[in-house]
């Protein structure tokens, strides 16, 4: 540990220290404790390494003098926690600060976590805080009552199966989505699916693991598959088995999915027509009126033809009276300039 240079005179020439200088000498930059959980695990099962650091409040800066180590587990970073309210100790105000980590023995045995360094920097100060280490003892995982297929999972976990589209045609892929997901060791787990299967093709695609890191480490496995079923039959994808193991019970569990089936056609399946916009619905091409009056019954082609020649004369007596009017051409006088185009043969006027 070094203070401030001037705190330190003072102590060697036995002066009094100011009374900021003495709440320094008596209340440390920080202090740290350390906690294991659970305090027992078995191999493979997650364990929460937290560091509970408490930061007077004039310290400006931390950083690692020894960073953590963890030689016998597998180590995952967690997020750090910030607590809601300050300490007070010994006068002065700490806040506190969590620092996490997700880890994962590899081995049976007394396992040691090894102890860590903290370096707390103030105005004229500056210490180097001891983390102190742990022992954590770590059960083998028991043989009696092991399943076959087993991959060492300890910790909950759910599957999901999933398959897209929901019926195909022969010849046509079958996209199947094997999710595994849990707070449990899940990077050894084997692909779910054989990759070959009679009467269809298997294309897997290789495996992904995503992470959810907050107040523990969540996994998710993630297995593809595409299947190109060769003959008509429904495509029967079973349930997926994942054992694993269940450190508070002491005992092997099986998590399993739904079964899938995919029927599997001749032909592809029939898309719905779609339906027809407001505008197609209020809009009737000339071409469809045609053949819709074609088959129309006798009376509404005499009503249709009947009202035909009463818009005409309306049409002529209108354009009458405007031309008395001196006004201009109306709907007539645009009909006749159409039809004299037409005997000229100019389509576009």
């Amino acid at each position: 540990m070094r203070c401030g240079s001037a705190a330190a005179l003072a102590l060697a020439l036995g002066a009094p220290l100011p009374a900021s200088a003495q709440a320094a000498a008596g209340a440390p930059l920080c202090t740290t404790s350390l906690r294991l959980e659970p305090e027992r695990a078995f191999v493979g099962q997650q364990v929460l390494y937290e560091v509970r650091i408490l930061r007077r409040k004039d310290v400006a800066e931390l950083s690692w003098d020894r960073a953590p180590s963890f030689p016998a587990f597998r180590a995952e970073w967690l997020p750090g926690i910030s607590g809601d309210e300050p300490i007070e100790s010994k006068g002065e105000s700490y806040q506190v600060f969590y620092e996490r980590r997700a880890l994962f023995p590899s081995r049976s045995g007394v396992l040691e976590v090894p102890p860590a360094g903290l370096r707390c920097e103030a105005e004229g100060a500056e210490e180097i805080v001891a983390i102190p280490g742990g022992l954590l003892p770590v059960e083998p995982l028991p043989a009696s009552g092991r399943p076959d297929r087993y991959d060492g999972v300890v910790g909950p976990v759910e599957v999901n199966v999933t398959a897209t589209p929901a019926a195909v045609a022969l010849g046509e892929s079958v996209r199947v989505s094997v999710v595994v997901r849990g707070a449990a060791n899940l990077w050894d787990l084997r692909p779910p699916l054989a990759e070959e299967g009679e009467g269809i093709d298997v294309f897997p695609r290789p495996p992904e693991l995503a992470r959810d890191a907050g107040r523990r480490l969540r996994l998710r496995r993630y297995f593809v598959y595409d299947l190109v079923p060769r003959a008509a039959l429904p495509l029967e994808i079973p349930p997926v088995e994942v054992p694993w193991f269940d450190p508070v019970e002491r005992r092997y569990r099986l998590a399993r999915s739904e079964g899938v089936v995919v029927p599997v056609g001749a032909e592809p399946p029939k898309a719905a027509a779609p339906s027809p916009t407001v505008a197609e619905r209020e809009t009737v091409p000339p071409a469809a009126a045609v053949r819709e009056s074609a088959g129309a019954p006798l009376a509404w082609i005499a009503s249709a033809a009947l009202a035909a020649a009463l818009l005409a004369g309306f049409v002529v007596l209108g354009a009458r009276r405007v031309a008395r009017a001196g006004a201009r051409p109306g709907p007539a006088g645009l009909l006749g300039d159409a039809e004299q185009a037409l005997r000229r043969g100019d389509t576009g006027a």
